[in-house]
């Protein structure tokens, strides 16, 4: 058999390698499958990138590294292997005419979740806030009772039996005579329409009262809380509107709720990049079951001051590595770890969800969810609300599909040069549609957020390996791993 090397391909190479942790892995490509391989095949295998098979073996034969008799079976396992697909690469993930076929038969009557901008203002000042650079329509302060009820209605007149509200701002607990009649006009509604309601809420916790406590718990809500850290983080980037600090409140009010159900956080990292095992403990100590930590990162047409720069996120991807060893260590005891940034393609592995095929739309933003601002104007998302030419529809009018259908088949253009030729599209199925929005409505493919979700793709494949190793020593505490090829999961 012989491979010509990836110079001379136009497509994505046959196979991504890495390393984690001094172990070595291999993601195909073409076959969508993660192994786990020895440093022997991982040298064979980097060779082969360049050189046919045979030249590969003689190098690395010459280099005395490795014992002829250590080599020969592994290149019989590569050959193998190359009759599956190995070395076959792609031209590209993404047809846009088979995209633009399949869009014009996509069934958007899939409401599953609105999305309801109960105050478009906040009594925070964060520094990081993309409200701030992003909308382009002046804020209308608190959602009138009539745009909350006609929300609603327009939710339960779909066919989807489970329905989801989020209740979002700024700040949703400025208003919060509409959250009383949301919980209350939604269960009213539910019964007659045969609905099973959940609920989410996104706050900074400044304005948890007992009623609104009563109500996360009597109703089960997702529930993430905006906190950045311990106080002297937490306060320089979060002040009130009158400059004070909003540690406090904010933390008195959630020890509070603690005392009843289970809270999770939401953290902001802005520049300069902090000490990120600090704040993972800080949060463990103060009682999150879970937590998600990102980065300030705007859209690339509206940048904020305090935004990560290159420096920044190569060494979030570093000290996000660094935590690895304690999500091992729950994972071995069957317990997801409270900080767990690669949780979603562990389950993506774990679940055999990896898949090639193109997802018209790789969240639900527009189709499965709609934004409501408190004009009735929808959007894709809530973080779309305000800016003019991502609106989709309104209440009055109902959703323009064909505009939505437009924003995905732009988002497919944008990404297809770069995530069609890429590794890890078969795992993540490219960026958030709002990362590469422009504030003309259209899309700009933007990579700055690539490093660090194949850092974590590559990671959770580590961490899914691990686990599997010791739940089969439990079953075999005798056995012990092969070296050469071994399937992390299979198609």
């Amino acid at each position: 058999m012989k491979f010509l090397g990836h110079c001379k391909r136009k497509g994505a190479e046959p196979y991504h390698l890495f390393t984690v942790l001094g172990e070595h892995f291999i993601f195909d490509t073409t076959g969508c499958r993660f192994y786990k391989i020895d440093e022997l095949t991982s040298d064979l295998l980097l060779l082969c990138l360049a050189l046919p098979i045979s030249q590969a073996k003689n190098i690395l034969i010459a280099s005395g590294k490795y014992a002829r008799q250590e080599i020969y079976p592994v290149v019989k396992e590569i050959k193998y292997l190359s009759k599956y697909g190995l070395f076959e690469t792609i031209d590209t993930y993404i047809d846009l005419r088979k995209v633009k076929v399949d869009f014009q038969s996509k069934n958007f009557d899939q409401l599953q979740e609105i999305q309801l901008l109960l105050a478009e203002n906040c009594n925070l000042a964060c520094e990081y806030c993309y409200c701030a650079v992003t909308r382009d329509m002046p804020e209308n302060g608190l959602m009138p009772i009539s745009v909350v009820k006609d929300s609603i209605d327009l939710a339960m007149r779909h066919p989807n039996k489970d329905l989801t509200i989020l209740l979002f701002g700024g700040e949703p607990l400025l208003n919060k005579p509409a959250v009383d009649f949301v919980i209350k006009y939604s269960q009213e509604q539910a019964v007659i329409h045969d609905k099973d309601m959940h609920y989410s809420i996104t706050t900074n916790a400044t304005l948890l009262d007992d009623k609104i406590n009563q109500y996360l718990t009597d109703y089960n809500f997702g529930l993430m809380v905006s906190l950045d850290g311990p106080r002297e983080i937490h306060d320089a980037q979060c002040p009130t509107k009158a400059g004070t600090g909003s540690f406090d409140i904010a933390a008195e009010n959630i020890k509070k709720l603690m005392k009843l159900r289970p809270v999770g956080v939401r953290a902001t990292l802005t520049h300069p990049m902090p000490n990120l095992s600090v704040i993972v403990d800080f949060f463990k100590d103060f009682g999150f079951n879970t937590m998600i930590i990102g980065a300030s990162i705007n859209r690339n047409d509206a940048t904020s001051s305090v935004d990560f720069t290159e420096e920044d996120m190569n060494d979030f991807v570093l000290q996000s590595g660094q935590e690895l060893p304690q999500i091992i260590e729950d994972l071995s005891q069957d317990k997801m770890s409270a900080y767990f940034p690669g949780e979603r393609w562990f389950n993506a592995i774990k679940n055999n969800q990896i898949t090639s095929n193109v997802f018209l739309h790789n969240c639900g933003a527009g189709v499965a969810i709609n934004a409501i601002d408190s004009k009735g104007n929808l959007y894709p998302c809530v973080k779309f609300a305000g800016m003019n030419s991502w609106i989709i529809g309104s209440l009055a009018d109902g959703r323009d599909d064909q505009k939505v259908k437009e924003i995905w088949f732009n988002f497919q253009k944008a990404i297809k040069e770069h995530c069609g030729k890429c590794w890890a599209y078969p795992v993540c199925h490219g960026p958030c549609l709002w990362d590469i929005a422009l504030q003309n409505g259209q899309c700009k493919f933007d990579d700055f957020n690539c490093k660090y979700i194949k850092k974590r793709i590559e990671e959770a494949a580590y961490l899914y390996f691990q686990t599997k190793i010791k739940s089969e020593m439990k079953e075999k505490p005798n056995s012990l791993p092969e070296s050469g090829i071994e399937f992390i999961c299979e198609k």
